[in-house]
């Protein structure tokens, strides 16, 4: 949404200054942010993809997998009464700052039960 505003601004001048000024102040805040949100996005998923490699190859022969097969792989996941197995996603955990953040099967997020 943020690197829209950018795209807005030079389009859509005129609808730009009819917003209320409070509102645009914090656009430009969050836009002025994204370029930095983006690098850490890159660098986070980078970070979580090598130390699931790193895991696998440590734990996979364990397991009596070999780390090359593709089958073989680790995925974080919970098994909740009333969700079933459900798969845990670090990134969008990081993301949205949901710390029971679980991505369903269906591609719903869905907070576990207390």
């Amino acid at each position: 949404m943020f690197g829209e505003w950018g795209q807005i601004k030079t389009q859509q001048p005129y609808w730009v200054l009819r917003m209320p000024k409070e509102i645009t102040t914090l656009l430009e805040q969050a836009y002025s942010l994204y370029p930095g949100l983006t690098l850490k996005r890159e660098i986070f998923y980078r970070l979580i993809s090598q130390t699931t490699e790193g895991l696998s190859s440590e734990m996979l022969p364990n397991a009596g997998f070999s780390p090359n097969e593709s089958s073989a792989a680790i995925h974080f996941g919970i098994v909740a009464e009333g969700y079933g197995e459900e798969q845990i996603v670090p990134a969008a955990i990081w993301e949205t700052n949901q710390a029971g953040l679980i991505l369903s099967s269906n591609n719903k997020h869905v907070i576990p039960k207390k």
